[in-house]
């Protein structure tokens, strides 16, 4: 019985502490693996000028949304490569078109090439 308390108590404890969903319309909802966002965001935040993780992830969705109009991969896992020579923006997206990362890399085009996917 003691037993059987325990393992409620700590599951409750796990969910209390569990950080809240992302709210409707928070840029959040379209990156892959939230427990990420913070440090891509200080990684490559500043290369989009962007105010926040969220803005920043908000960024990488509309670039995804604008995909056809870039250079665009996709490899037998169903991962999206998406390039802008332009802007020299790069970003990595799931299948389902949740956002792995995005920023802009030191040798642009080289890097995109070098990527797999046709």
């Amino acid at each position: 019985m003691l037993v059987v308390l325990a393992v409620l108590l700590a599951a409750a404890l796990v969910r209390a502490n569990a950080p809240e969903p992302p709210a409707p319309g928070d840029g959040q909802l379209h990156w892959g693996n939230p427990r990420t966002l913070e440090d891509h965001f200080q990684r490559h935040g500043a290369d989009f000028s962007a105010e926040s993780p969220e803005d920043y992830a908000r960024q990488a969705h509309a670039f995804y949304l604008n995909r056809e109009q870039h250079q665009l991969k996709t490899d037998a896992g169903g991962t999206m490569r998406v390039y802008d020579a332009a802007t020299n923006a790069f970003g990595a997206y799931n299948a389902d078109g949740a956002t792995k990362t995005y920023f802009k890399p030191g040798n642009g085009q080289a890097y995109f090439d070098r990527q797999p996917g046709d």
